[in-house]
């Protein structure tokens, strides 16, 4: 990788960087910039959640079209999809609507479990993950979460606000299991509308 010799070289690799962190999920210590020197993760504004950050988007002057992924980092790492997941990010037939559209997580590398109130009383885990959204992209997204994080009779849990305030989550059944490179996860399509605005996740179950 060759970085230009001029006053802004600083941006342009971090730009480089940035693309190199979303195609391969590594997470960095800094904002995630786009080739338009646009940032679509920031590290302040997102402070508590710069943890196995990884992405989906496109960047056309970048040549990146990230279609799935995840964090490369050991541990139990959620996997998302534009559209339905496939063997492969080329093999997955999906597209974004337009350039500089970005679908980025992260986590709060928290453990253990919280009550969650609803009409009926959960647990959830402490571990919550923070997902931005950039550039419009609203596509039914498939998120598949490791059974390891929690099994049993569990459920998504999804809300505008980290703090899951009692009675405000949507809760959505975790029913459907798959293996990916010997790896059990829950499968889920999130609906175009529900990954259009930023949003937060966890896993709960019955208390």
């Amino acid at each position: 990788i060759v970085f230009p010799n001029n006053t802004n070289s600083a941006n342009e690799r971090q730009k480089v960087e940035s693309y190199l962190g979303l195609k391969y999920g590594i997470t960095l210590p800094y904002n995630y910039m786009a080739s338009d020197g646009s940032v679509y993760w920031n590290t302040t504004a997102n402070a508590g959640f710069n943890n196995n950050i990884a992405g989906i988007g496109r960047d056309d002057l970048a040549g990146l079209v990230q279609k799935q992924s995840k964090s490369i980092n050991t541990g139990s790492q959620v996997i998302m999809s534009n559209g339905s997941f496939a063997v492969s990010n080329s093999s997955n037939t999906s597209a974004f609507d337009v350039d500089n559209q970005f679908l980025i997580w992260g986590d709060n590398n928290l453990t253990g479990i919280t009550s969650l109130i609803q009409t009926v009383n959960y647990v959830r885990t402490n571990r919550v993950w923070a997902v931005k959204n950039t550039g419009g992209y609203s596509k039914t997204t498939d998120l598949l979460l490791p059974t390891s994080i929690k099994s049993g009779d569990v459920y998504l849990v999804l809300n505008s606000n980290s703090a899951f305030p009692s009675g405000t989550s949507t809760l959505i059944p975790l029913t459907t299991v798959v293996v990916v490179d010997n790896v059990s996860y829950y499968k889920i399509a999130l609906s175009a509308s529900q990954v259009a605005t930023d949003f937060y996740f966890a896993i709960a179950e019955n208390d």
